[in-house]
């Protein structure tokens, strides 16, 4: 497990032993890059989990609640027990763009809805407050390992609510966190992009399918045809489906395993109300692109050109290989457009056709939605299946985020699964969706293998 930049410390045997890059195997005096003190709470943290004394957890208290402008959902706010307050938006749990405000004569870290909300209750303090105590390091210790860099005016109760609601969206909680780090010296976790799934299918009618989803707890509503965002779940018709009552049911933009959860309800309910799929189904993955760089658009189209019919064609049946909605990427004339490209507004440009969409990887999504739509799925209401796809299309696109070259990644399924992170140091549900996949590979791969040598017999 890293520490900072310099120390690390792993499990040999009962003992816990840390090494410095620059001083080596250090004894318990510890060095300039760590104090005996901080090496003690490091031992506590992989031995046991860190426990607080019950009386002394903190607890909080919903003042509002924040619907997002950009259908992110709704964020709540919280007044936590040392007099700051905490808002479940990923800008605050990231630590992305918060800024130090005072309130009640007490200063503490605050994205914009946690200001806005003070200055509308006039809460606001004109005048610096007085410091509440800090994140302790083993909390400093959970947010490094998940990339987060505190603001310094975090308070000990807001980063302890930030981790907890951090790791619900990861399906984690602190002590099976902990467990996981005593075994691995990093994780990979879930990226915790927005992401959107079309789902295509037959048999129930969109009225019926709209009311069982909304009593299931997901709003749902029948719609004409279109390409809007909402905020809830629609059912719009699509001409390309063969089969009775046709649907297409497209989910607002979710997160993490909460949006699993929600996958998991919908594709029972279709189940259970005799919906169905076919060949001509199929399910289409967006995942929030909008501040990419052209270069990193670029990269995505190298890597997916590279690994195209090598490893994705064996995740999805021979019928997604050769469809004229998702048509081969590698080698295309569109391929040859993307990687000339010098901006990222090019992709709105005249040069670029309405049916340059339907490719395996749709990059006309990106000016549309600020997304890039992955359309090689074969239509599924197993939410099993469907979320395993969801999880490697966002190691896929982190991975290009993270700086992921398409020299670095092998076109073997290991190889591509080593390099966007979905292997033995992935959390559970990374694990869990990557034998999923694998079990799939090794499907289509033999069924490949067995019609070849039926061919030349």
């Amino acid at each position: 497990m890293r520490i900072n930049a310099f120390v690390c410390a792993f499990k040999e045997g009962r003992n816990i032993v840390f090494k410095c890059e620059r001083h080596g195997i250090l004894n318990e005096a510890g060095c300039s890059h760590i104090s005996t003190d901080e090496m003690d709470d490091v031992r506590r943290f992989l031995v046991r989990s860190p426990r607080r004394v019950e009386e002394n957890r903190p607890n909080r208290e919903l003042v509002c609640e924040v619907e997002s402008p950009h259908l992110n959902g709704t964020y709540h706010i919280y007044r936590l027990s040392d007099g700051s307050y905490q808002c479940d938006c990923l800008a605050f749990l990231f630590q992305r763009g918060v800024s130090p405000v005072s309130s009640n004569g007490k200063t503490f870290a605050a994205c914009r809805h946690i200001h806005e909300y003070l200055v509308r209750n006039r809460h606001l303090d004109s005048q610096r407050g007085n410091e509440l105590p800090r994140p302790s390091l083993w909390q400093k210790l959970l947010m490094a390992q998940m990339g987060i860099i505190p603001h310094p005016a975090l308070s000990n109760d807001q980063c302890y609510f930030l981790l907890s609601d951090l790791l619900k969206k990861e399906g984690l909680n602190y002590s099976e966190l902990r467990k996981e780090l005593q075994l691995k010296d990093y994780l990979n976790f879930l990226p915790l992009y927005a992401f959107g799934v079309e789902f295509e299918g037959f048999g129930i009618t969109g009225q019926m399918l709209a009311e069982r989803l909304t009593e299931a707890g997901l709003r749902t509503e029948v719609e004409g045809y279109n390409h809007i965002n909402k905020s809830y779940f629609k059912i719009v018709p699509d001409a390309s489906l063969r089969g009775e009552r046709p649907f297409e049911l497209v989910t607002p933009k979710l997160f993490g395993v909460e949006g699993f959860k929600k996958i998991r309800t919908l594709c029972q309910v279709v189940r259970q109300n005799g919906g169905n799929v076919n060949r001509s189904c199929g399910l289409h993955i967006h995942v929030d692109t909008w501040r990419w760089s052209v270069h990193e658009v670029k990269e995505l189209v190298r890597i997916w050109s590279k690994i195209e019919t090598e490893v994705i064609w064996y995740l999805v049946p021979p019928s997604r290989r050769s469809n004229s909605y998702c048509k081969q990427l590698s080698g295309s004339s569109l391929e040859q457009k993307i990687l000339r490209m010098h901006r990222i507004s090019s992709l709105a440009s005249s040069c670029f056709r309405r049916c340059d969409r339907y490719y395996s990887l749709n990059l006309m999504a990106f000016r549309r939605h600020g997304t890039v739509e992955f359309r090689i799925w074969s239509g599924s209401f197993n939410a099993d299946k469907v979320i395993s796809q969801i999880v490697f299309c966002l190691m896929l696109c982190n991975a290009v985020r993270k700086g992921v070259k398409a020299e670095q990644v092998k076109p073997t399924f290991e190889g591509v699964m080593d390099a966007i992170g979905m292997n033995d140091k992935g959390i559970p549900i990374v694990r869990r969706a990557r034998q999923y996949l694998k079990g799939r590979y090794e499907h289509f791969r033999n069924e490949a293998g067995q019609e070849r040598i039926a061919a030349q017999g």
